[in-house]
């Protein structure tokens, strides 16, 4: 069997998996950096090993290990011992700025935990729900998300419909579907006094987070409740949002029929959600399509499995075309689909009742 290989492409691919493995490694090195507060010592000023170790209060050794990895992974920059994190590579590891994706790293990282009950659920069927995933999955899903909606939400992505921000702005009836921690839900109800603003999700350690974010911004027209969306009044709403959630529920379109039926007549649906091509070999096009599949498997598709024999679950690949034809099929009309700024890899899909 051996002679009828293709030596060429087996060496090939091997060496291709070797670069796989160690940015595979080099992600675990920039959790690593967030969790220490490495990364950041590093971004306030360049250092010796001594020198970085003092000021994080680590142990030099590791930190000369762990920079070892971060040198040769193309992340920090070194001269005569001295080690620079470059400001641009910065702006993606800290801060407040929606460049900074290491909230990913810990995303992975969290998902590498569980392969042993992610394999058992390949063999049995069934899924892992968010509360059962290792990890702060509140604080993780709010922080891969907040920078982007500080920066974009109002003034971007509920602006892509005139219809929907006059909605707000005379005072609507709002429900933010999945809100999680309530930070985009929060920035709504900030932005829109005149409206009155509702988050809904099933975890209460997350609405607790949401309700202290809400006090510390002074905020009186914003409310949560351990709810979903089956659980919403019939004809109650002028607006309902979603911000990418729906993929990863046990029964998505069963959703949205639902919230179909909490609006009024002419009232507006916001989903942000996923948004790829619907042909495998396109997707491949995309530079981070391998990551999502992955995090999907180990996040959000597996807590979409945990609701039972019955759960679909679309992950966050999910084809735009399919999330059409869902919204139409649960009784809405499509009024626009458009690109997220700081988010390629989803839409915002504008949907009349």
């Amino acid at each position: 069997m051996s002679e009828a290989l293709d030596r060429d492409r087996l060496k090939s691919f091997a060496v291709r998996l070797m670069a796989v493995y160690g940015d595979a490694t080099l992600v675990q090195m920039i959790d690593l950096g967030a969790r220490t507060g490495l990364t950041g010592v590093l971004a306030e000023a360049p250092g010796t090993v001594a020198d970085l170790a003092g000021r994080a209060g680590l142990q030099p050794r590791y930190v000369q290990e762990w920079l070892g990895a971060m040198v040769t992974g193309g992340v920090v920059a070194h001269d005569a011992g001295v080690f620079t994190l470059p400001p641009e590579h910065a702006a993606c590891l800290v801060g407040d700025s929606f460049y900074n994706t290491s909230a990913m790293a810990r995303a992975i990282a969290n998902g590498n935990q569980h392969n042993d009950v992610l394999a058992e659920a390949f063999r049995q069927g069934g899924g892992i729900a968010y509360g059962d995933q290792p990890g702060d999955i509140v604080g993780l899903l709010d922080a891969m998300g907040r920078a982007r909606y500080d920066t974009f939400l109002v003034d971007s992505y509920l602006a892509v419909d005139a219809q929907l921000v006059r909605a707000l702005a005379d005072g609507a009836d709002v429900c933010d579907v999945g809100c999680g921690a309530g930070h985009a839900t929060n920035l709504i109800a900030q932005a829109f006094p005149a409206s009155s603003v509702v988050g809904v999700d099933r975890n209460p350690d997350a609405l607790d987070a949401a309700r202290a974010e809400a006090a510390s911004m002074g905020l009186t027209n914003v409310r949560y409740e351990v709810a979903d969306a089956a659980d919403l009044e019939a004809g109650a709403l002028d607006v309902v949002t979603a911000f990418d959630v729906i993929h990863d529920l046990s029964h998505p379109r069963e959703t949205l029929r639902a919230i179909a039926g909490a609006l009024r007549p002419g009232g507006t649906f916001l989903l942000y959600d996923a948004a790829a091509p619907s042909d495998l070999d396109a997707q491949a096009e995309l530079p981070w399509a391998t990551m999502m599949y992955g995090i999907s498997v180990n996040a959000c598709l597996t807590n979409a499995l945990a609701g039972g024999e019955d759960a679909e679950g679309w992950g966050p690949m999910y084809p735009r075309a399919g999330v059409e034809e869902a919204l139409v099929a649960a009784g809405f009309e499509l009024a626009g689909v458009h690109p997220v700024k700081g988010d390629p890899m989803n839409a915002l899909y504008v949907a009349r009742r």
